[in-house]
């Protein structure tokens, strides 16, 4: 199991390049925590805020370290999450669930190097999708059990699995391909309603649409618990809106599959 990167204890040479010396490992076992919990982040509140909703450039070097000192081996990322000292301020919020959905996304897009990656944890109120009630065994769900539903099954069956340039780090866009239908994760992390065009093999796409959508109403209000903010949607034709805020998930039926990937 790695240790940390960026900690003043310099675990990357008394840690894990001992480790790399050593014959009998198949894979490199990673935790990544973001805030205070293997990774602190020292910026003001703005920038923590936009951290949160945007990891990705802390797991691409995450990414890169570890492809350093371990080259060729896989990693199995077995825990990440928000770390304990901001998780008083983004559990249950929307930062926290622009942070679930960005780095499933990014997970999806890195898999050749990550095939086991782990939330952790699905039990325990602040880290988890939800709580127990120890006197009357009641269930309660947290706001990250609705973006885990919503995910669902997305990239189950996908045999192409392809992240769709937007030309904005605030609007993530992962297409899923399987021989009969095409699914999309749309996560618009700006607080501003956007527009999409979507086209198949150089055409439009005018067939109908499904879906599911989470919209937050801001980034940082607490949602209570058993609060599902998820709603359906459909339409038809290649231009889709997706609100501020919001995470979707759209599917479409192809008449075959896509190829050259």
């Amino acid at each position: 199991c790695f240790a940390p990167h960026g900690n003043s204890a310099n675990y990357e040479k008394i840690w894990n390049a001992p480790l790399m010396a050593e014959p009998y490992f198949d894979a490199v076992v990673h935790h990544e925590y973001h805030g205070k919990q293997g990774l602190g982040l020292e910026e003001t509140d703005d920038l923590v805020l936009q951290a949160f909703t945007h990891p990705e450039p802390v797991f691409e070097q995450m990414a890169a370290s570890l492809a350093s000192e371990a080259p060729g081996y896989p990693v199995w990322l077995t825990e990440y999450n928000i770390g304990w000292d901001h998780l008083p301020e983004f559990a249950y919020t929307g930062a926290h669930g622009m942070y679930i959905a960005s780095i499933f996304a990014w997970l999806n897009e890195h898999g050749d190097q990550f095939p086991i990656a782990n939330f952790h944890q699905f039990y325990q109120d602040g880290f988890g999708t939800f709580l127990l009630d120890d006197e009357t065994l009641e269930k309660h769900y947290t706001a990250s059990f609705f973006v885990w539903k919503l995910l669902g099954d997305i990239s189950r069956d996908a045999t192409h699995v392809l992240p769709i340039p937007s030309g904005t780090i605030d609007l993530v866009v992962m297409a899923y391909a399987s021989p009969e239908a095409i699914s999309y994760l749309i996560v618009n992390k700006s607080g501003d309603a956007r527009d999409l065009t979507f086209e198949y093999n150089g055409e439009l796409m005018a067939n109908a649409w499904t879906g599911e959508q989470i919209a937050y109403p801001d980034l940082i209000t607490k949602i209570p618990y058993d609060t599902d903010l998820t709603t359906r949607v459909s339409g038809d034709g290649a231009d889709i809106a997706v609100p501020g805020y919001s995470i979707t998930v759209l599917r479409r039926a192809l008449p075959t599959a896509p190829a050259g990937h």
